[in-house]
């Protein structure tokens, strides 16, 4: 029994660890690209299909990349895509982007990935493409923007739903091939509270690499177990 303990409870620290993980890099990556728009990618069906779902994606970003007959492609398309299990168990896509969108392009992109023509109406549409803003407005206005911080923290609130034994080696998330996760450098710092912590850190930061912290643009996760702070200009 007691093996068994031990062996749930490390089940259970590598699963969290690997949600941590995937949440930091989404994170890395929405803020990178400065995003501030977002839709999602839905199915007429409740589709439960993983394997299904990543072929559809992969379609769907090959399309939008390239185009087709009549419609330009957008070759450095940035985005940031995660992957959310609704409560029935039909999969959804949120995608995070930057600026304007063309919407009705994107939209005819997912119909064809399912085997549309691009051209759908009404209830013969396979799918669909949600826009979600912070207030109920037009897309492209401005009350459609989304601050960084926000809409990072909106598409990983249900990452922790996609991860599961059964899902351990499949894709949750992906993006454009330009967002990189910066590398990392680790300080130990010998402040015991938070405000000494941040004090510290400022200094490091100075002197280290001339460069000021940016509070206006600061995250505290939920477990406040980690504070990310911005340097001014990036």
């Amino acid at each position: 029994k007691e093996k068994y303990e031990r062996s749930e409870f490390k089940k259970a620290e590598n699963h969290q660890r690997s949600v941590t993980r995937a949440t930091q890099n989404i994170r890395w990556n929405v803020r990178q690209m400065e995003g501030d728009r977002l839709f999602t990618l839905t199915y007429r069906e409740n589709m439960q299909d993983r394997e299904q779902l990543k072929r559809n994606v992969k379609r769907f970003l090959e399309i939008v990349r390239k185009g087709w007959a009549g419609q330009g492609g957008i070759p450095e398309w940035r985005y940031v895509a995660v992957v959310e299990r609704q409560d029935r168990g039909a999969f959804h896509v949120h995608f995070a982007v930057k600026g304007w969108q063309r919407i009705t392009f994107l939209r005819a992109a997912w119909y064809k990935a399912l085997g549309g023509t691009g051209k759908e109406k009404g209830e013969q549409t396979p799918g669909q493409v949600d826009v979600t803003g912070p207030k109920k407005a037009r897309w492209g206005s401005k009350a459609r923007d989304w601050k960084t911080a926000s809409l990072s923290a909106y598409i990983t609130k249900y990452i922790a739903k996609t991860f599961d034994e059964a899902t351990v080696k499949k894709k949750r998330y992906w993006h454009s091939r330009d967002l990189t996760v910066p590398v990392k450098e680790r300080f130990i710092l010998a402040a015991t509270d938070l405000v000494s912590a941040i004090k510290e850190a400022m200094g490091v930061i100075f002197f280290g690499y001339g460069c000021e912290l940016d509070f206006s643009r600061s995250w505290l996760s939920g477990r406040k177990d980690c504070l990310w702070l911005s340097v001014g200009g990036t």
